[in-house]
């Protein structure tokens, strides 16, 4: 039995930051071994920023106030394993990212190819609720204050960010259906002895897949939702959440630019039951409605859009509290979500950049 979720839950942003496939506003793929058969132009650039701005420009039209319900495509593709790949993307010429829209276009670019990997037609892709997360960053060599080896930082880089000289770009996606997971993971594999070639603009980028284990970088992850659930505690009555990129509620049809517990969970337990096939507590609906709430933050406001500042939105960390008594049940319920967060983002925009979560460990928390 699933919960039925309230009647002003926040609608899902499914708008995917695809370009079209037009040969005006196509981007150049191919393998390492072919050779181009098209060279940018400044025309060609200057349309591939302006279609990235216009595709920001319709997610800001999003917040229209009518919700699409949350079981419209339950049943399709339900499945049993989310997968979160991470590449990287170098240019041989030792050049960054020249603009936030390039980096948007080569975000697009790779959804493109991991679409057509995954065999999934743009209709599905824009379906509600939406079954990826796509999310980029900023990676720079910085020397620690002793003599030991240098120290990778990572910075969350959004469109109206400008990236900084000889920084490396990284982009992240997940995908929640089981049987489109399981094609792509082929491909991705396969990227590691032919890496993609990505041309946007007057940059080219040689786009590979950093494979790593998940307990130690988490940069790749794979794993059942049986294992998601059964690894769930059932005795944590409190979860401490990171939001790593700027993260957008949205309550009444409105943006909501605080972590609300009941929008959170609720969004969070929406997509556990559209993919995962596997019913949690009856009961955790009602729980999360009543009695869940933030106990402790430490949060700042971050911006995101085009211009820089254009919507307010927060980043940091959170953490919330499930209050009175409550089974087992209840409790490994909540606990499955808090660890489903890595793959499945936080709130609005998640197919745009938006919203990367993970959940913070006790052991890390004072850390944060």
């Amino acid at each position: 039995m699933l919960s039925r979720p309230p009647e002003n839950r926040p609608r899902a942003f499914t708008r995917s930051c695809m370009l079209p496939s037009s040969p005006r506003h196509a981007i150049l793929i191919r393998s390492d071994s072919a050779q181009p058969d098209f060279v940018s132009t400044k025309d060609r650039e200057k349309r591939e920023q302006e279609n990235a701005l216009r595709l920001w420009t319709r997610f800001f039209q999003e917040f229209d106030g009518h919700p699409r319900p949350w079981y419209e495509n339950k049943g399709k593709g339900a499945s049993a394993m989310p997968l979160r790949v991470v590449f990287s993307a170098e240019s041989p010429s030792g050049g960054s990212p020249s603009s936030p829209e390039t980096t948007l276009a080569l975000a697009a670019s790779l959804l493109n190819q991991c679409a057509r990997a995954a065999d999934v037609s743009e209709d599905l892709l824009h379906s509600s609720p939406r079954r990826f997360t796509l999310g980029w960053f900023l990676t720079q060599p910085q020397r620690a204050p002793s003599t030991g080896p240098p120290v990778i930082r990572t910075d969350p880089f959004l469109p109206g960010t400008k990236p900084a000289q000889g920084t490396r770009l990284r982009l992240a996606i997940s995908w929640l259906c089981e049987t489109e997971a399981v094609r792509l993971l082929g491909w991705v594999r396969s990227l590691q002895h032919s890496p993609l070639s990505v041309t946007t603009g007057s940059l080219c980028f040689r786009v590979a897949p950093v494979l790593r284990d998940r307990e130690r970088d988490q940069e790749e992850a794979w794993v059942s939702y049986s294992t998601i659930l059964r690894d769930a505690s059932a005795s944590h009555r409190q979860v401490t959440l990171k939001f790593c990129t700027p993260t957008l509620l949205c309550r009444n049809g409105r943006p909501y630019p605080l972590p609300d517990p009941v929008i959170l969970f609720r969004g969070y337990l929406d997509l556990w039951n559209a993919f995962s096939g596997l019913p949690l507590s009856p009961d955790l609906g009602t729980a999360i409605d009543r009695d869940l709430q933030l106990t402790d933050f430490r949060l700042r406001r971050r911006s995101f859009g085009i211009p820089p500042g254009g919507q307010a939105a927060f980043g940091g960390s959170a953490t919330f509290s499930l209050q009175g008594r409550h089974p087992e049940s209840v409790l490994k319920g909540l606990n499955c979500l808090a660890d489903f967060v890595e793959f499945c983002g936080s709130g609005a925009g998640t197919d745009m950049g938006m919203g990367l979560t993970r959940r913070v460990r006790r052991a890390a928390r004072e850390a944060v």
